[in-house]
């Protein structure tokens, strides 16, 4: 995702260079357009939406300022953390994870890397127990 953020901060400075170049004359729609490695029609829009009070912002890609539709609930992850420490508190990550999937069904049972990562960061085990 930073990578993501980052290339959307090149596009701006990208653009605003290409802008300029386009008003002041030095480009036509089509080279600022290239330069930006989008359509003439792209570029219009791009200038559409910068020229309507929007600013730089307008480029955003509003996408990336939200979660992703598989990303497991908070309380999901908690809950996990609390029944390991309850129950299996003995177990290895590895025979925890089994015992997860038994509970939970195979259908709707996170993988191994994700029941890691949670117990990981909830602190429970430590790099040995793997």
């Amino acid at each position: 995702m930073k990578r993501a953020i980052h290339m959307q901060e090149v596009r701006k400075m990208r653009f605003k260079e290409s802008y300029d170049g386009w008003q002041s004359g030095r480009l036509t729609q089509a080279d600022a357009a290239e330069i930006l490695g989008v359509c003439e029609r792209s570029f219009r829009r791009y200038a559409r939406n910068y020229e309507g009070g929007g600013g730089l912002e307008a480029l955003s890609d509003k996408r990336l300022n939200q979660p992703s539709r598989r990303r497991a609930p908070l309380e999901e992850g908690v809950a996990l953390a609390n029944m390991y420490r309850a129950e299996f508190a003995d177990f290895n990550v590895r025979h925890f994870h089994e015992k997860y999937v038994k509970r939970a069904g195979a259908d709707s049972a996170r993988s191994y890397s994700w029941v890691k990562t949670v117990l990981a960061k909830a602190r429970n085990w430590s790099n040995a127990t793997k």
